[in-house]
C-alpha cells in the first residue's frame, strides 16, 4: 500500500453555569447538547516532535474546525506527558461519517497536516461519549487557569443515579464544564472536565469519588489550553 492510501485509510478509520464559592451546579436551563455526541481523542506524540506538532496546528487546525465543532483542545500538563487531548462535537454518527470523509477528501488537511504529523505520534485513543443526563456542556467562567479532565468508573450503576451523584459533587471554587459516559470504548466510565482558576486548586479541593454512589475515580490530568482552543 502505498504512501497516500496508506494516509487516507488512517484519516478515515482514525481521522452558564453558576458557581459560588464552595458549590458548583449544572446548567438546567441550556438543553440543546442533550442530544449530541462527543469524540474524545488523545494524541501521544514524540518529546522531539511536540512543538513542531503545536505549530504546525496553528496553521491547520482552521480546516479541521471547518468541518465539525470542536469543544476543547488541550496538552496534558500532569497526568500525562506529550499528550494532545481533544473534544468534538457531533450531531450524530452520520454527521460524523460524513465529516470523515469530508476530511479524507480535502487536499489541504491531507498533504499539509495528516501527512506531516502523523509519524509524530507513539499513539491514538478515541471513545464516542454522550453527556449523563439531564447534564450539558457549558462554558469556562473565565478565561486563564487551568482544566482536569477526571475519567471515573461507574460499576454498571443506572446513569441517571449517576448523573444524580455527579451533579451533586462539591469542589470550592470549580467550576463543573462537562459529564460524560461512554458509548464506545472503555464501557461502565466516563469523565468529568473542570475549570480551575489555579493548578492549586485542583490540590486544594480534590474530587476522590463515592464509593456509596458507586462512582471511582480512575485518572485525573491536569489540561492546559492550546491557542486554537475554544476553552481558553
Amino acid at each position: 500500500m502505498n504512501n497516500s492510501r496508506k494516509l487516507l485509510r488512517i484519516a478515515i478509520n482514525d481521522t452558564w453555569l453558576f458557581n459560588s464559592k464552595n458549590v458548583c451546579r449544572f446548567s438546567t436551563s441550556n438543553r440543546k447538547l442533550n442530544d449530541k455526541v462527543y469524540e474524545y481523542r488523545a494524541y501521544y506524540v514524540k518529546p522531539e516532535y511536540v512543538k513542531s506538532f503545536v505549530e504546525l496546528s496553528k496553521q491547520y487546525m482552521d480546516i479541521r474546525m471547518s468541518h465539525s465543532k470542536l469543544t476543547g483542545y488541550w496538552i496534558s500538563e500532569l497526568g500525562g506527558i506529550n499528550d494532545m487531548v481533544h473534544i468534538w462535537e457531533y450531531d450524530s454518527l452520520s454527521q460524523r461519517a460524513g465529516v470523515r470523509a469530508g476530511l479524507a477528501g480535502d487536499e489541504a488537511w491531507m498533504t499539509n497536516f495528516i501527512a506531516k504529523m502523523m509519524p509524530w505520534l507513539i499513539r491514538q485513543d478515541n471513545y464516542l461519549m454522550k453527556c449523563l443526563p439531564g447534564t450539558d456542556v457549558v462554558d469556562p467562567p473565565n478565561t486563564g487557569g487551568v482544566y482536569e479532565l477526571q475519567m471515573f468508573s461507574y460499576h454498571g450503576k443506572p446513569l441517571e443515579d449517576v448523573s444524580k451523584s455527579v451533579q451533586e459533587i462539591t469542589r470550592s471554587d470549580a467550576t463543573l464544564l462537562g459529564s460524560w459516559y461512554k458509548i464506545v470504548g472503555v464501557l461502565n466510565t466516563g469523565f468529568m472536565l473542570w475549570h480551575h482558576p489555579t493548578p492549586d486548586n485542583i490540590v486544594s479541593s480534590p474530587y476522590n469519588g463515592n464509593p456509596d454512589a458507586g462512582i471511582t475515580m480512575v485518572q485525573s490530568r491536569m489540561l492546559l489550553p492550546v491557542p486554537w482552543s475554544p476553552m481558553k
